[in-house]
């Protein structure tokens, strides 16, 4: 879940301005996904715990760990936002007119998270259909799906206007 941020550093470091792009894509995925599911499970978590008074074994270290995920996650995405309301102000990359390795990372890692995102939509309309009523994670596929759409998006246009110039 995370590659998409490590691949966004690495590739924004070599150069691309698309590599911003994909962390800022990497992070609204966990944003969606690991933060709305750890959101829900929390409070679920915590009543177990206030019923029966002691987890044993490795329960008992894992709320540490979901306090200081959902903490991280909320971090990234404040970082995020005040980058994207800064805007290009303070930097404007040069970006090459030939493609490079850094444009083949963004564009192959767009094309997996597109597959990534429309693989499961047939699976969960079906399952919805059938009764599967839990409008969490069909929530959360659609809104994986318009990430996914955003930031193809964003890459096609950014191509032509590149290619016109």
């Amino acid at each position: 879940m995370v590659i998409p941020l490590v691949l966004g550093l690495v590739t924004e470091a070599l150069g691309a301005r698309r590599g911003r792009w994909l962390m800022w894509m990497g992070a609204a995925f966990l944003s969606v996904t690991v933060l709305q599911m750890e959101l829900v499970i929390f409070p679920e978590f915590v009543a177990e715990l206030r019923l029966h008074h002691s987890l044993g074994g490795i329960g008992s270290s894992l709320p540490p760990f979901w306090i200081a995920s959902i903490l991280l996650i909320v971090c990234c995405d404040v970082a995020f936002i005040v980058d994207a309301v800064k805007g290009n102000r303070n930097r404007t990359l040069p970006e090459r007119r030939s493609a490079s390795i850094e444009d083949w990372i963004v564009w192959i890692t767009a094309l997996l998270f597109s597959m990534y995102s429309f693989g499961g939509a047939p699976f969960l309309v079906r399952a919805y259909r059938h009764g599967f009523d839990r409008h969490d994670i069909v929530m959360t596929a659609l809104a994986s799906i318009v990430i996914a759409v955003v930031f193809d998006a964003a890459l096609v246009i950014e191509a032509a206007r590149m290619r016109r110039a």
